[in-house]
């Protein structure tokens, strides 16, 4: 038993999760999720992604905003820019 300092600590699963390259199919974890036309929190919204939507990585990773964005492409859903904190493989 001890103390860390908090920033060398992640609520983000470092077991079992796959990573994201282009060309790969990802899907949206924790919908509704805002798609953009840039990879910051004041792109434009382009469209709403709702749980389980099924898109390609098209471009990314890309920081901004203090964010890492992916950049995804769909025939249902258009093309942009989502946080990567709320899509994965499956």
């Amino acid at each position: 038993a001890g103390w860390v300092a908090g920033v060398y600590l992640s609520t983000t699963p470092t077991t079992g999760v796959k990573p994201i390259k282009i060309e790969f199919t990802v899907y949206v974890n924790d919908g509704p999720l805002n798609m953009r036309t840039s990879p910051s929190t004041s792109g434009s919204v382009v469209n709403t992604l709702p749980t389980d939507a099924k898109l390609q990585v098209a471009d990314g990773p890309a920081t901004g905003s203090g964010y890492t964005w992916w950049k995804l492409r769909s025939s249902n859903w258009g093309t942009g820019w989502v946080v990567a904190d709320y899509i994965g493989r499956r």
